[in-house]
């Protein structure tokens, strides 16, 4: 730059030189020459310097795709969850989009079931469900509905529905099986008694009825089960006395002696 600006000078200086007739022409043309190298000099100069910015814009994007690639070499879960499969191994070579884990999510859980095409009416979002798992007998797990299917089943005459399930505890496994009900509406004076005075075998449902101090086995229809109650539907009055306690000792016919010494 400095170069460039000492010949334009010069040759400034020389052509008013020129003009007064006090510099000869060979001298004149020495100072167009000189400004004309220094011209040359001076673009090569901005062609180098554009060349270089381009050379480093293009290692900065190398950079960052290598800073991307070193980014993407570790292994984020897009969401909180336990791993239930490894697919790789350490130091094993991969292509990407190959998966590595499989992932799942505990808390909550989706429980995924059917209902008879009979209710589709009577079930809508946000209802309550409880159900129970073989793992934890005699305990109810509480939800709530979140999703239903608008297609009935043409095979089964069915709609499926999900419901959410609270599991913070992590309890519950993904996979269990359950059995439960979608509690629809609330029955007044509903005939129930506790679990505990229940004996099912083979899928016969029996109450011991204490009848005048002996014991009569009374076959029980049962419905729907809330806590440590259970809903009879049919077998029973609701003014029979039961044995709680011991139903696997108990038979017709056998003398039974109620609190208080009463048989």
């Amino acid at each position: 730059m400095a170069n460039r600006d000492d010949a334009l000078a010069q040759n400034a200086r020389a052509e008013e030189l020129a003009a007064k007739g006090l510099v000869s022409t060979v001298d004149l043309e020495t100072t167009r020459t000189h400004v004309k190298v220094a011209e040359a000099a001076y673009q090569s100069a901005v062609e180098t310097v554009h060349s270089l910015k381009a050379s480093l814009q293009d290692r900065r994007a190398g950079y960052e795709l290598a800073q991307k690639k070193l980014n993407d070499a570790s292994i984020k879960a897009p969401v909180s969850g336990s791993v239930s499969e490894r697919l790789v191994q350490p130091g094993e070579f991969i292509r990407e989009d190959t998966p590595v884990i499989t992932l799942v999510e505990m808390n909550p859980l989706k429980l995924i079931t059917a209902a008879q095409e009979r209710y589709a009416g009577a079930i809508h979002p946000g209802m309550p469900v409880q159900f129970t798992v073989e793992s934890f007998p005699g305990e109810t797990f509480h939800g709530q509905i979140v999703s239903i299917s608008p297609v009935v089943d043409q095979r089964t005459r069915t709609f499926p529905i999900e419901a959410e399930l609270p599991n913070p505890d992590y309890r519950l496994k993904p996979g269990f099986f359950a059995k439960g009900v979608v509690l629809t509406h609330l029955d007044n004076n509903v005939l129930a008694v506790p679990a505990s005075a229940i004996s099912t075998l083979a899928g016969l449902s029996t109450a011991y009825v204490i009848d005048h101090g002996t014991i009569r086995p009374q076959t029980v229809t049962l419905g729907v089960r809330q806590g440590d109650l259970v809903e009879i539907v049919d077998g029973l009055h609701g003014d029979e006395r039961l044995a709680t306690t011991n139903l696997n000792q108990l038979a017709a016919g056998v003398a039974v002696v109620t609190p208080g010494g009463r048989q």
